[in-house]
């Protein structure tokens, strides 16, 4: 097992993680790209930098994460959407602006890569922190995203994986 610190938000450390996993393992199977922070505040009541750290996070080191991995990833691409990027909610505008580009990026970079399966797995509210615990719980979430990098679901590459859809 190989335990590393990560920061979406840093080049350097985005660089120095790929670098070690591959050192270690060669190449990469299945890579799920995971990292988010919410803030819970209609658009005018946030800063700049509470904009910026939804950003950075939810979308920018995630596509930037991929970029790296991309001549490493065999399998599949797993990036973490949420229901609020299906629809939009009034009090998570910057949010939810992050997560439709996941679904975007994830759609686009089905065609570019098409020996890749790439996809969305979108859940509701989860029991994390970012969410007080309340909601679905977190181990239920993983089971459906094991299920997706296992091809359970018979989705085309590039689609959406909806959490609240699925029975596994």
């Amino acid at each position: 097992m190989l335990v590393l610190h990560l920061d979406v938000m840093n080049n350097e450390s985005i660089v120095m993680a790929v670098r070690q996993v591959v050192d270690h393992y060669r190449e990469i199977s299945v890579l799920i790209n995971n990292a988010g922070i919410i803030v819970w505040k209609q658009l005018k009541d946030q800063s700049f930098g509470e904009i910026e750290s939804q950003i950075r996070t939810n979308l920018e080191g995630l596509i930037k994460m991929t970029k790296e991995c991309l001549p490493y990833v065999k399998d599949v691409i797993i990036n973490l959407g949420s229901a609020a990027g299906k629809a939009g909610y009034g009090d998570l505008t910057p949010y939810c602006g992050t997560k439709f580009g996941v679904r975007g990026f994830s759609e686009a970079l089905a065609q570019e890569l098409p020996h890749v399966m790439v996809y969305t797995v979108n859940p509701a509210v989860t029991a994390t922190r970012m969410n007080d615990f309340q909601g679905m719980p977190p181990e239920d979430v993983a089971r459906i995203i094991v299920s997706t990098a296992k091809g359970e679901y018979g989705v085309e590459s590039g689609s959406d994986v909806d959490v609240w859809k699925v029975t596994k």
